[in-house]
């Protein structure tokens, strides 16, 4: 495909190269350019569940809670008696 062809149907050469299609452009006879796809992880983003195997949850967490109100009790935000827990339990927010 010619330069000028490339420029007057570009919108639609960027259809087949997402369809997955590769187009070289020329200059007279000569290639000087390519329109391909571009690669995507695994998928791209698809939603729910799209980061399967990407992120670790604690397989206590019960004790991560515990760990965080502690951290937090010992803060200068939250000071000693401030925390979590002495604003009763989680349930009743």
């Amino acid at each position: 495909m010619t330069i000028h062809e490339a420029k007057t149907h570009f919108s639609k050469l960027v259809r087949r190269a997402e369809a997955g299609e590769e187009i070289v452009v020329r200059r007279g006879s000569a290639p000087v350019a390519r329109i391909a796809p571009l690669e995507r992880k695994r998928g791209g983003v698809t939603g729910r569940g799209s980061m399967r195997d990407e992120i670790a949850i604690a397989g206590d967490i019960e004790q991560a809670d515990r760990e965080i109100e502690r951290l937090f009790e010992r803060s200068e935000v939250f000071p000693t008696g401030t925390g979590s827990r002495s604003r009763g339990n989680r349930s009743s927010r």
